[in-house]
């Protein structure tokens, strides 16, 4: 929800007091949380066998995963998963800065208000669509594969969709569309 807000209060104080008033707010938010993180005790006992803060646990899981003996095709089908996955994130991801400018200019001419307004609908439906795709009835009468699949082709979908986009509506269905997308394949990933 703090997303949610952020982008709805966001535009607003674009518009009234420019762009430093967001970014102070953002580094007091930073400086709390790294305040509470290392003034604060913590607030649950500690395992005999929690990890340290610097160890190398978690590389040398992520390491397993690739050098574990796999029976037959499913290495292929790791590196295969790795590579598509690589290039949604290069695609839907790294591009978001130039699709933003894409708003601002014309037909759609979005000020920072509208563009906070769509922010804000895109993280409150990443939230929604992490609990709705990710519940197991949905997976019950669908194959994670499928998901998959399905998500792919809407995120293609919602691209071609955005490179004919003339009126802010069509702007919020894309967005909306690539928001589900994004949460399942977190979640796949995660899975993973």
């Amino acid at each position: 929800m703090s997303g949610v807000v952020g982008y709805l209060v966001s535009g607003y104080w674009i518009e009234e007091f420019g762009f430093e008033a967001p970014v102070w707010f953002i580094l007091s938010c930073q400086v709390l949380c790294f305040l509470y993180l290392f003034l604060l005790p913590e607030s649950r006992p500690k395992a005999p066998d929690a990890p340290n803060f610097f160890t190398c646990n978690s590389f040398r899981t992520m390491r397993s995963v690739f050098t574990k003996h796999r029976p037959g095709i499913t290495r292929k089908v790791l590196y295969l998963l790795l590579a598509s996955s690589g290039i949604f994130i290069l695609t839907v991801l790294g591009i978001d800065g130039v699709i933003t400018l894409y708003y601002l200019a014309s037909p759609l001419c979005f000020s920072s208000v509208l563009i906070g307004y769509m922010y804000s609908c895109y993280t409150f439906a990443i939230a929604t669509g992490a609990v709705t795709l990710t519940s197991s009835l949905i997976t019950r009468f669908v194959s994670e594969f499928k998901l998959v699949v399905l998500g792919a082709l809407a995120v293609t979908i919602s691209m071609v969709w955005l490179a004919f986009s003339r009126y802010r509506w069509m702007i919020y269905i894309c967005k909306l569309t690539k928001s589900y997308f994004k949460c399942y394949m977190v979640s796949v990933e995660g899975r993973v």
